[in-house]
């Protein structure tokens, strides 16, 4: 796990996934949703952060008391929500690295 300047933490494709099966995290895939219609991993809610409200929709979705994990395709738009988000108050976030590509290049299931 690298820990950033940022608040929040990149994490690799096993500790995102440990991360998932934790009662209090919330999944969040950060994609479109035509992107999210494509797959997604399991029980993930998608706030889109290309929406010009994501910082609003987020806060309004995502419980202060919850532990975040973040994805998106690659790890790109992950990282820049973790980051916007990170002013939020949350108190820990974490983004994977690679994003869904990473997942799926390491046989992880995901739902449609």
């Amino acid at each position: 796990m690298s820990c950033s300047q940022n608040g929040f933490k990149d994490v690799d494709v096993e500790t995102f996934e440990t991360l998932c099966t934790r009662d209090n995290v919330v999944i969040v895939d950060v994609r479109t949703p035509e992107e999210f219609s494509t797959g997604h991993i399991a029980n993930a809610v998608n706030i889109d952060f290309k929406n010009p409200d994501f910082k609003s929709e987020f806060l309004k979705t995502v419980s202060k008391d919850k532990i975040v994990a973040l994805y998106c395709r690659s790890g790109r738009r992950s990282a820049g929500a973790a980051s916007i988000i990170s002013e939020g108050g949350y108190k820990e976030i974490y983004n994977l690295q690679g994003g869904i590509l990473s997942w799926q290049q390491q046989n992880k299931p995901i739902e449609k």
